[in-house]
């Protein structure tokens, strides 16, 4: 998990009487147990979460004395295990419906392939001669010729965007518009290049590895993520992969980073 829920008032109910030292110590545990969705192991836990002075390790024993639990030489802690397990259900569910959905344009586009196929032999003429269709000679601004493109991976795009981002709305539709949208910016990947030259991508792995990067450099966006206040037109604004998969969100993401994509 890249992120989890902190319900401000039910922490300082359950913690006001901490230090700040062991107020650190409680939130490093949270992260490190979130971050490995897994018990604590209790010969690393210290080194877990870089408790190293007498003090820091006095502050982690009374922490996990008080909120977590020992079982067979690990901590565990109620609370972040019953957000784990509503973390990963979703993830599955989100999989599942996923698969589901793509199964069905499977089906669908296979029951269309064969009507197609039967009414042009039925109606073809006998006579027909092939018909040439000129090759265009334009190609994507800022792109360089690559030859035919590895086929777009639509559904492997849309799980990763399950995956990184699942607070950001689900994928449910998979619209004319939509699947556009994300074949345009897989052709943008797979055709341009950075600024010291060297491509992006030129296979259909190196391209989803792409994407799993932009996905998570979103996840560090503030904006996108609805990390702060947004006012005025954006007040209610909500960052979807329609959205991502805009020149518009491009430039939110890579520009909002150190390191260019």
């Amino acid at each position: 998990m890249n992120y989890y829920e902190r319900h401000i008032g039910d922490y300082l109910k359950d913690t006001a009487h901490l230090s700040l030292l062991e107020h650190g110590v409680y939130t490093r545990l949270m992260d490190v147990y979130y971050t490995r969705e897994a018990l604590l192991p209790e010969d690393q836990v210290a080194r877990l979460i870089g408790a190293r002075s007498k003090e820091e390790k006095e502050a982690l024993a009374a922490v996990l004395g008080e909120f977590f639990q020992l079982h067979e030489g690990a901590w565990s802690q109620l609370r972040c295990d019953r957000e784990i397990a509503r973390y990963q259900d979703k993830q599955r569910k989100a999989k599942a419906s996923a698969d589901a959905r793509w199964a069905q344009s499977d089906r669908n586009a296979d029951a269309s392939t064969d009507a197609m196929r039967t009414h042009s032999e039925g109606n073809a003429p006998s006579n027909q001669s092939p018909v040439t269709i000129p090759k265009s000679n334009t190609e994507p601004k800022g792109s360089t010729s690559t030859g035919k493109l590895p086929t777009c991976k639509t559904k492997e795009v849309i799980d990763l965007y399950h995956r990184i981002l699942p607070e950001l709305p689900e994928v449910r539709v998979h619209t004319k518009a939509r699947v556009a949208g994300i074949r345009k910016m897989w052709t943008w990947v797979l055709t341009s290049k950075k600024s010291d030259q060297s491509r992006r991508a030129e296979t259909a792995e190196q391209a989803l590895t792409w994407f799993e990067n932009y996905f998570n450099r979103a996840r560090a966006n503030d904006f996108l993520m609805g990390r702060v206040p947004r006012i005025g037109e954006h007040a209610d604004w909500q960052c979807t992969i329609d959205f991502l998969m805009t020149d518009k969100g491009l430039l939110q993401v890579i520009e909002k980073t150190r390191e260019a994509a």
